[in-house]
């Protein structure tokens, strides 16, 4: 009987720190967003409309909350930065051609 609570509680407790944030899984997260809309600048330069994209505002979400703490010097943030403010603002030329 103890045995079963101990597992149940071993469980219990893994699943609610799994839940947290970290900013390990912040920054892979980010990453990962910022790789999405890559995906999606390089399929609208190829013809698609960015109408066809779901995760668009979901990705844009995630890369507007920058935390420096993931990153280990300013100029990695900086750099960092400046790459999504560039993938952000070719979206935005290719929506402002498609209307």
């Amino acid at each position: 009987m103890f045995k079963r609570w101990l597992i149940n509680y071993i469980l219990a407790r893994l699943s609610l720190t799994q839940s947290y944030s970290t900013p390990q899984s912040d920054m892979q997260q980010s990453r990962q967003a910022l790789g999405y809309l890559e995906n999606v600048l390089a399929q609208v330069k190829g013809g698609k409309s960015l109408d066809q994209f779901s995760g668009i505002n979901s990705a844009l979400d995630v890369i507007s909350k920058p935390n420096k703490e993931y990153y280990r010097t300013f100029a990695d943030y900086a750099f960092s930065q400046a790459k999504a403010a560039a993938v952000i603002k070719e979206l935005e030329k290719t929506r402002q051609r498609s209307n």
